[in-house]
Protein backbone atom coordinates (compact mmCIF):
# COMPACT_ATOMS: atom_id res chain seq x y z
CA UNK A 1 0.00 0.00 0.00
CA UNK A 2 3.15 2.66 0.45
CA UNK A 3 4.12 1.67 -2.69
CA UNK A 4 1.07 2.83 -4.29
CA UNK A 5 0.89 6.13 -2.46
CA UNK A 6 4.56 6.67 -3.69
CA UNK A 7 3.57 5.88 -6.83
CA UNK A 8 0.49 8.00 -7.51
CA UNK A 9 3.01 10.99 -5.22
CA UNK A 10 5.15 10.66 -8.18
CA UNK A 11 2.57 11.27 -10.83
CA UNK A 12 1.03 14.24 -9.06
CA UNK A 13 4.79 15.72 -8.52
CA UNK A 14 5.93 15.00 -12.40
CA UNK A 15 5.33 17.82 -13.55
CA UNK A 16 6.44 20.12 -10.98
CA UNK A 17 10.05 18.72 -11.22
CA UNK A 18 10.31 18.69 -15.24
CA UNK A 19 9.02 22.42 -14.37
CA UNK A 20 12.26 23.13 -12.06
CA UNK A 21 14.73 21.91 -14.17
CA UNK A 22 14.26 24.46 -16.55
CA UNK A 23 14.02 22.83 -19.72
CA UNK A 24 13.42 24.45 -23.38
CA UNK A 25 10.18 24.09 -25.83
CA UNK A 26 10.22 21.26 -28.13
CA UNK A 27 7.79 19.20 -29.92
CA UNK A 28 9.60 15.99 -31.03
CA UNK A 29 10.21 15.42 -27.22
CA UNK A 30 6.97 16.12 -26.17
CA UNK A 31 5.66 13.39 -28.90
CA UNK A 32 7.99 11.29 -27.12
CA UNK A 33 7.11 11.89 -23.43
CA UNK A 34 3.31 11.64 -24.11
CA UNK A 35 3.77 8.20 -25.48
CA UNK A 36 6.20 7.13 -22.84
CA UNK A 37 3.75 8.53 -19.96
CA UNK A 38 1.17 6.76 -22.01
CA UNK A 39 2.96 3.68 -21.37
CA UNK A 40 3.51 4.16 -17.95
CA UNK A 41 -0.22 5.20 -17.06
CA UNK A 42 -1.02 1.64 -18.77
CA UNK A 43 1.25 0.08 -16.70
CA UNK A 44 -1.02 1.97 -13.53
CA UNK A 45 -4.49 1.05 -14.86
CA UNK A 46 -3.39 -2.68 -14.62
CA UNK A 47 -1.84 -2.09 -11.22
CA UNK A 48 -5.14 -1.35 -10.57
CA UNK A 49 -6.46 -3.81 -11.89
CA UNK A 50 -4.79 -6.05 -9.89
CA UNK A 51 -5.64 -4.21 -6.85
CA UNK A 52 -9.11 -4.70 -7.49
CA UNK A 53 -9.13 -8.13 -8.01
CA UNK A 54 -7.05 -8.69 -5.09
CA UNK A 55 -10.02 -6.93 -3.29
CA UNK A 56 -12.25 -9.77 -4.71
CA UNK A 57 -10.09 -12.41 -3.96
CA UNK A 58 -10.06 -11.84 -0.37
CA UNK A 59 -13.36 -13.06 0.39
CA UNK A 60 -12.52 -16.21 -0.86
CA UNK A 61 -8.79 -17.10 -0.14
CA UNK A 62 -6.42 -17.71 2.68
CA UNK A 63 -3.47 -15.54 3.83
CA UNK A 64 -1.07 -17.58 0.96
CA UNK A 65 -3.25 -16.55 -1.71
CA UNK A 66 -2.88 -13.17 -0.82
CA UNK A 67 0.72 -12.58 -0.45
CA UNK A 68 1.22 -13.66 -3.88
CA UNK A 69 -1.19 -11.16 -4.99
CA UNK A 70 0.71 -8.59 -3.13
CA UNK A 71 3.83 -9.79 -4.59
CA UNK A 72 3.06 -9.24 -7.93
CA UNK A 73 1.57 -5.86 -7.27
CA UNK A 74 5.30 -5.33 -6.11
CA UNK A 75 6.96 -6.46 -8.98
CA UNK A 76 4.59 -4.82 -11.33
CA UNK A 77 5.34 -1.36 -8.76
CA UNK A 78 9.27 -2.25 -9.47
CA UNK A 79 9.00 -2.69 -13.49
CA UNK A 80 7.08 0.87 -13.40
CA UNK A 81 9.38 2.57 -11.78
CA UNK A 82 12.01 1.06 -13.46
CA UNK A 83 10.64 1.96 -16.79
CA UNK A 84 9.50 5.91 -15.48
CA UNK A 85 13.30 6.20 -14.38
CA UNK A 86 14.43 5.06 -17.78
CA UNK A 87 12.64 7.26 -19.83
CA UNK A 88 13.07 10.43 -17.53
CA UNK A 89 16.59 9.90 -18.32
CA UNK A 90 16.64 9.01 -21.78
CA UNK A 91 14.19 12.15 -22.22
CA UNK A 92 16.17 14.29 -19.71
CA UNK A 93 19.27 13.88 -22.21
CA UNK A 94 17.28 14.73 -25.39
CA UNK A 95 15.54 17.72 -23.16
CA UNK A 96 18.58 19.29 -22.46
CA UNK A 97 19.62 19.43 -26.27
CA UNK A 98 16.88 20.49 -27.65
CA UNK A 99 14.49 21.84 -24.56
CA UNK A 100 10.88 20.59 -23.65
CA UNK A 101 7.42 22.34 -24.50
CA UNK A 102 5.19 22.15 -20.59
CA UNK A 103 1.98 22.73 -21.62
CA UNK A 104 1.77 20.61 -24.52
CA UNK A 105 2.90 17.90 -22.09
CA UNK A 106 0.59 18.37 -19.40
CA UNK A 107 -2.54 18.87 -21.82
CA UNK A 108 -1.45 15.35 -23.69
CA UNK A 109 -0.98 13.77 -20.41
CA UNK A 110 -3.37 14.69 -17.91
CA UNK A 111 -6.30 12.72 -18.45
CA UNK A 112 -4.43 9.36 -18.40
CA UNK A 113 -3.09 10.41 -15.42
CA UNK A 114 -6.06 11.65 -13.59
CA UNK A 115 -7.79 8.28 -15.13
CA UNK A 116 -5.47 6.20 -13.54
CA UNK A 117 -5.10 8.15 -10.13
CA UNK A 118 -8.59 8.08 -9.88
CA UNK A 119 -8.37 3.72 -10.61
CA UNK A 120 -5.66 2.91 -8.35
CA UNK A 121 -7.99 5.29 -5.35
CA UNK A 122 -10.77 3.08 -6.52
CA UNK A 123 -8.87 -0.12 -5.83
CA UNK A 124 -7.08 1.05 -2.39
CA UNK A 125 -10.61 1.82 -1.41
CA UNK A 126 -11.77 -1.62 -2.44
CA UNK A 127 -8.92 -3.37 -0.64
CA UNK A 128 -9.46 -1.50 2.51
CA UNK A 129 -13.33 -2.50 2.13
CA UNK A 130 -12.66 -6.09 1.76
CA UNK A 131 -10.29 -5.89 4.73
CA UNK A 132 -12.79 -4.34 6.84
CA UNK A 133 -15.48 -7.05 5.52
CA UNK A 134 -12.82 -9.89 6.44
CA UNK A 135 -12.41 -7.83 10.38
CA UNK A 136 -16.17 -7.88 10.90
CA UNK A 137 -16.62 -11.48 9.62
CA UNK A 138 -13.67 -12.45 12.36
CA UNK A 139 -15.58 -10.06 15.07
CA UNK A 140 -19.06 -11.95 14.26
CA UNK A 141 -17.39 -15.67 14.27
CA UNK A 142 -15.72 -14.62 17.74
CA UNK A 143 -19.12 -13.30 18.80
CA UNK A 144 -20.65 -16.54 18.06
CA UNK A 145 -18.25 -18.55 19.55
CA UNK A 146 -18.99 -16.65 22.57
CA UNK A 147 -22.89 -16.93 22.55
CA UNK A 148 -22.41 -20.70 21.54
CA UNK A 149 -19.98 -21.29 24.89
CA UNK A 150 -23.01 -19.05 27.30
CA UNK A 151 -25.70 -21.78 25.61
CA UNK A 152 -23.27 -24.41 26.20
CA UNK A 153 -22.82 -23.88 29.94
CA UNK A 154 -26.35 -22.79 30.34
CA UNK A 155 -27.70 -26.23 29.09
CA UNK A 156 -25.52 -28.07 31.81
CA UNK A 157 -26.64 -25.95 34.15
CA UNK A 158 -30.32 -26.45 33.34
CA UNK A 159 -29.72 -30.03 33.16
CA UNK A 160 -28.15 -30.27 36.36
CA UNK A 161 -30.55 -28.44 37.97
CA UNK A 162 -32.83 -30.88 36.64
CA UNK A 163 -30.61 -34.16 37.92
CA UNK A 164 -30.85 -32.15 41.33
CA UNK A 165 -34.49 -31.92 41.47
CA UNK A 166 -34.93 -36.00 40.71
CA UNK A 167 -32.19 -36.72 42.95
CA UNK A 168 -33.70 -34.83 46.21
CA UNK A 169 -36.65 -36.26 45.13
CA UNK A 170 -35.71 -40.09 45.32
CA UNK A 171 -33.41 -38.68 48.48
CA UNK A 172 -36.65 -37.72 50.32
CA UNK A 173 -38.79 -40.86 49.47
CA UNK A 174 -36.01 -42.90 50.58
CA UNK A 175 -35.84 -41.14 54.32
CA UNK A 176 -39.61 -41.49 54.19
CA UNK A 177 -39.15 -45.33 53.99
CA UNK A 178 -36.84 -45.57 56.12
CA UNK A 179 -38.96 -43.88 58.88
CA UNK A 180 -42.00 -46.15 58.20
CA UNK A 181 -39.72 -48.47 58.40
CA UNK A 182 -36.25 -47.81 60.51
CA UNK A 183 -35.33 -51.93 60.54
CA UNK A 184 -34.77 -51.52 56.70
CA UNK A 185 -32.46 -49.29 54.73
CA UNK A 186 -33.51 -49.30 50.98
CA UNK A 187 -32.24 -48.42 47.79
CA UNK A 188 -32.18 -44.88 47.34
CA UNK A 189 -32.93 -43.58 43.57
CA UNK A 190 -29.40 -42.72 41.67
CA UNK A 191 -29.91 -40.71 38.49
CA UNK A 192 -26.89 -40.00 35.61
CA UNK A 193 -24.81 -37.28 36.81
CA UNK A 194 -22.43 -36.88 34.17
CA UNK A 195 -24.18 -33.45 32.97
CA UNK A 196 -23.34 -32.23 36.64
CA UNK A 197 -19.42 -33.34 36.36
CA UNK A 198 -19.42 -32.06 32.45
CA UNK A 199 -20.51 -28.53 34.61
CA UNK A 200 -17.85 -28.89 37.43
CA UNK A 201 -15.31 -28.70 34.71
CA UNK A 202 -16.83 -26.52 32.19
CA UNK A 203 -17.02 -23.57 35.11
CA UNK A 204 -13.75 -23.83 35.65
CA UNK A 205 -12.69 -23.29 32.18
CA UNK A 206 -11.26 -19.61 32.16
CA UNK A 207 -12.98 -19.39 28.40
CA UNK A 208 -16.59 -19.35 29.84
CA UNK A 209 -15.54 -17.47 32.68
CA UNK A 210 -14.60 -15.01 30.15
CA UNK A 211 -17.62 -15.55 27.83
CA UNK A 212 -19.99 -15.11 30.65
CA UNK A 213 -18.25 -11.45 31.46
CA UNK A 214 -18.38 -10.45 28.04
CA UNK A 215 -22.08 -11.75 27.61
CA UNK A 216 -23.36 -9.86 30.64
CA UNK A 217 -20.68 -7.01 31.57
CA UNK A 218 -17.14 -7.09 32.88
CA UNK A 219 -18.05 -5.58 36.69
CA UNK A 220 -17.38 -6.82 39.79
CA UNK A 221 -20.81 -7.71 40.58
CA UNK A 222 -20.81 -10.44 37.83
CA UNK A 223 -17.67 -11.38 38.56
CA UNK A 224 -18.60 -12.16 42.10
CA UNK A 225 -21.96 -13.83 40.63
CA UNK A 226 -19.85 -16.32 38.07
CA UNK A 227 -17.62 -17.62 41.54
CA UNK A 228 -20.42 -17.69 43.30
CA UNK A 229 -22.58 -19.84 40.81
CA UNK A 230 -19.23 -22.50 40.58
CA UNK A 231 -18.96 -22.49 44.54
CA UNK A 232 -22.65 -23.87 44.24
CA UNK A 233 -22.33 -26.26 42.06
CA UNK A 234 -18.98 -27.85 42.99
CA UNK A 235 -21.11 -27.90 46.38
CA UNK A 236 -23.91 -29.58 44.66
CA UNK A 237 -21.31 -32.49 43.27
CA UNK A 238 -20.04 -32.60 46.55
CA UNK A 239 -23.01 -33.06 48.44
CA UNK A 240 -24.12 -35.73 46.05
CA UNK A 241 -21.17 -37.94 46.35
CA UNK A 242 -20.79 -37.52 49.61
CA UNK A 243 -25.16 -38.53 49.82
CA UNK A 244 -23.18 -41.75 47.61
CA UNK A 245 -20.83 -42.32 50.69
CA UNK A 246 -22.68 -42.28 54.16
CA UNK A 247 -25.53 -44.56 51.73
CA UNK A 248 -22.83 -47.25 51.37
CA UNK A 249 -22.14 -47.00 54.55
CA UNK A 250 -24.74 -47.29 55.96
CA UNK A 251 -26.20 -50.11 54.21
CA UNK A 252 -22.56 -51.81 55.41
CA UNK A 253 -23.03 -51.06 58.65
CA UNK A 254 -26.84 -52.45 58.43
CA UNK A 255 -25.51 -55.40 57.10
CA UNK A 256 -22.83 -56.15 59.39
CA UNK A 257 -25.59 -55.46 62.73
CA UNK A 258 -27.92 -57.69 61.01
CA UNK A 259 -25.20 -60.53 60.41
CA UNK A 260 -24.31 -60.50 63.75
CA UNK A 261 -28.23 -60.25 65.40
CA UNK A 262 -28.64 -63.90 62.81
CA UNK A 263 -26.00 -65.33 64.70
CA UNK A 264 -27.06 -64.99 67.88
CA UNK A 265 -30.91 -64.96 67.04
CA UNK A 266 -30.15 -68.92 65.52
CA UNK A 267 -28.23 -69.76 68.41
CA UNK A 268 -30.60 -68.75 71.23
CA UNK A 269 -33.22 -70.16 69.04
CA UNK A 270 -31.47 -73.74 68.59
CA UNK A 271 -30.01 -73.96 71.88
CA UNK A 272 -33.84 -73.11 73.40
CA UNK A 273 -35.04 -76.52 71.33
CA UNK A 274 -32.57 -78.41 72.76
CA UNK A 275 -33.18 -77.17 75.95
CA UNK A 276 -36.69 -78.20 76.08
CA UNK A 277 -36.10 -81.43 74.56
CA UNK A 278 -33.21 -82.12 77.47
CA UNK A 279 -35.68 -80.78 80.54
CA UNK A 280 -38.85 -82.83 78.90
CA UNK A 281 -39.00 -85.38 82.20
CA UNK A 282 -37.03 -83.22 84.44
CA UNK A 283 -38.52 -79.88 84.17
CA UNK A 284 -41.97 -79.90 82.61
CA UNK A 285 -42.76 -76.22 83.03
CA UNK A 286 -39.80 -75.21 81.19
CA UNK A 287 -40.26 -77.82 78.31
CA UNK A 288 -43.98 -76.69 77.97
CA UNK A 289 -43.25 -72.79 77.95
CA UNK A 290 -40.46 -73.24 75.19
CA UNK A 291 -42.31 -75.95 73.04
CA UNK A 292 -45.43 -72.74 73.41
CA UNK A 293 -43.18 -70.19 72.23
CA UNK A 294 -41.20 -72.25 69.47
CA UNK A 295 -45.00 -72.94 68.02
CA UNK A 296 -46.08 -69.87 67.69
CA UNK A 297 -42.86 -68.64 66.06
CA UNK A 298 -43.48 -71.04 63.46
CA UNK A 299 -46.73 -71.12 62.80
CA UNK A 300 -46.96 -66.95 61.94
CA UNK A 301 -43.72 -67.63 59.91
CA UNK A 302 -44.23 -66.08 56.98
CA UNK A 303 -41.30 -63.77 56.12
CA UNK A 304 -37.74 -65.03 57.09
CA UNK A 305 -36.59 -61.59 56.67
CA UNK A 306 -39.00 -59.49 59.18
CA UNK A 307 -36.44 -58.57 61.53
CA UNK A 308 -39.47 -57.58 63.92
CA UNK A 309 -41.74 -60.89 63.53
CA UNK A 310 -38.08 -62.70 65.15
CA UNK A 311 -37.75 -60.00 67.90
CA UNK A 312 -41.43 -60.08 68.77
CA UNK A 313 -42.48 -63.65 68.48
CA UNK A 314 -39.12 -65.20 69.74
CA UNK A 315 -36.73 -63.15 71.36
CA UNK A 316 -38.52 -60.93 73.89
CA UNK A 317 -41.14 -63.90 74.44
CA UNK A 318 -38.02 -66.57 75.49
CA UNK A 319 -35.98 -63.40 77.20
CA UNK A 320 -38.74 -62.24 79.23
CA UNK A 321 -40.13 -65.75 80.46
CA UNK A 322 -36.44 -67.54 81.31
CA UNK A 323 -35.79 -64.37 83.34
CA UNK A 324 -39.09 -64.39 84.73
CA UNK A 325 -39.16 -68.07 86.00
CA UNK A 326 -36.19 -70.18 84.68
CA UNK A 327 -33.11 -67.37 85.23
CA UNK A 328 -31.40 -70.32 88.06
CA UNK A 329 -30.94 -72.43 85.19
CA UNK A 330 -27.55 -72.16 84.24
CA UNK A 331 -28.12 -73.59 80.24
CA UNK A 332 -31.07 -70.94 80.43
CA UNK A 333 -28.21 -68.11 82.18
CA UNK A 334 -26.44 -68.11 78.67
CA UNK A 335 -29.02 -68.37 76.12
CA UNK A 336 -30.52 -65.21 78.10
CA UNK A 337 -27.35 -63.62 77.15
CA UNK A 338 -27.42 -64.68 73.54
CA UNK A 339 -31.20 -63.11 74.08
CA UNK A 340 -29.70 -59.88 75.58
CA UNK A 341 -27.18 -59.00 73.01
CA UNK A 342 -29.83 -59.68 70.32
CA UNK A 343 -32.51 -56.94 71.77
CA UNK A 344 -29.13 -54.56 72.08
CA UNK A 345 -28.06 -55.26 68.67
CA UNK A 346 -31.74 -54.70 67.11
CA UNK A 347 -32.09 -51.39 68.88
CA UNK A 348 -28.67 -50.41 67.33
CA UNK A 349 -30.01 -51.06 63.97
CA UNK A 350 -33.08 -49.02 64.34
CA UNK A 351 -30.79 -46.27 65.77
CA UNK A 352 -28.65 -46.10 63.02
CA UNK A 353 -31.38 -46.16 60.86
CA UNK A 354 -33.36 -43.57 62.16
CA UNK A 355 -29.69 -41.42 62.04
CA UNK A 356 -29.16 -42.46 58.92
CA UNK A 357 -32.86 -41.19 57.83
CA UNK A 358 -31.60 -37.86 59.36
CA UNK A 359 -28.48 -37.46 57.60
CA UNK A 360 -30.61 -37.84 54.33
CA UNK A 361 -32.97 -35.44 55.64
CA UNK A 362 -29.98 -33.22 55.87
CA UNK A 363 -28.82 -33.57 52.28
CA UNK A 364 -31.87 -33.01 50.95
CA UNK A 365 -32.29 -29.19 52.67
CA UNK A 366 -28.87 -28.63 51.41
CA UNK A 367 -29.15 -29.77 48.27
CA UNK A 368 -32.99 -27.87 47.73
CA UNK A 369 -31.10 -24.66 49.24
CA UNK A 370 -28.47 -25.20 46.35
CA UNK A 371 -31.36 -25.75 43.63
CA UNK A 372 -33.09 -22.61 44.54
CA UNK A 373 -29.83 -20.75 44.07
CA UNK A 374 -29.08 -21.63 40.86
CA UNK A 375 -32.54 -21.24 39.81
CA UNK A 376 -32.15 -17.86 40.93
CA UNK A 377 -28.76 -16.70 39.95
CA UNK A 378 -28.23 -18.98 37.11
CA UNK A 379 -31.09 -17.63 35.24
CA UNK A 380 -29.42 -15.55 32.70
CA UNK A 381 -27.29 -18.57 31.73
CA UNK A 382 -30.13 -20.90 31.67
CA UNK A 383 -32.31 -17.34 29.50
CA UNK A 384 -29.49 -18.42 27.02
CA UNK A 385 -29.91 -22.02 26.52
CA UNK A 386 -33.70 -21.63 26.60
CA UNK A 387 -33.44 -19.06 23.70
CA UNK A 388 -30.47 -20.39 21.92
CA UNK A 389 -33.12 -24.22 21.66
CA UNK A 390 -36.49 -22.25 20.72
CA UNK A 391 -33.62 -20.51 18.09
CA UNK A 392 -32.80 -24.25 16.63
CA UNK A 393 -36.49 -25.59 17.04
CA UNK A 394 -37.86 -22.44 14.94
CA UNK A 395 -35.62 -22.89 11.94
CA UNK A 396 -36.25 -26.68 12.07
Amino acid sequence: MNKSLILVSLFIGFPIILLSQGYTKTDSILIKQVKATNGICKEIKNLTTEISDLGDKLSKSDSIVLNSAIENINENYDSITNKFTAVVGEQKTEEEEKGFNFYDFISGALPEMLGALIGAYAAIWIFFSQTKKEKKKERDREEKELNEKNSYLGSLLQSSINLAKKQNSGIKEFYEEIDSNPLDIPLVAIHPKQDLERLSKVIDNEDYYHAFLNKHGSNLENIKLYRRIAGAVDYLNSQINQMFEVQDKGQKFDHERKIKYKELFDRARDYSAELGKQYQQSNPPLHKFIGDVLLKYYNGLNNSFDLKYHQDNLVTPLKEGYVKHFINIPEVRQITNDLKNATLIYSEIITQNENHSNSFKEFHTQIEKVVNFLEDKGGDLTKDFKKAENTTANKA
